[in-house]
């Protein structure tokens, strides 16, 4: 996948901070990321917390699932709708 393709920058960004789309295993995702000066688009990554409250020594990227393709799609037009945007007609109101 190109990154840089499913990358939008938040307007006035210092530090060229986005949002971007990924999908990996056929899971979507919205990633926090950042384009370089270099002009390529690299994940924020963390690392979690373990049962003892420590950070994990393995970091994973910044994210949020959004589940299948169908699935990510539905819940993206649902958060859409919440904003202003058109409803998607989901009666029960539930993204999937």
């Amino acid at each position: 996948m190109e990154n840089e393709k499913y990358f939008r920058e938040m307007p006035d960004s210092e530090y060229h901070e986005g949002v971007m789309l990924d999908e990996y295993n056929g899971n979507w995702s919205l990633v926090s990321a950042n384009k370089g000066k270099d002009g390529k688009v690299y994940l924020r990554w963390g690392f979690p917390q373990g049962l003892d409250r420590k950070p994990r020594e393995k970091g994973v990227p910044w994210k949020v699932n959004l589940g299948t393709q169908e699935q990510a799609l539905k819940t993206l037009k649902y958060f859409g709708a919440l904003l202003g945007g058109e409803p998607d007609g989901e009666p029960d109101g539930v993204p999937f």
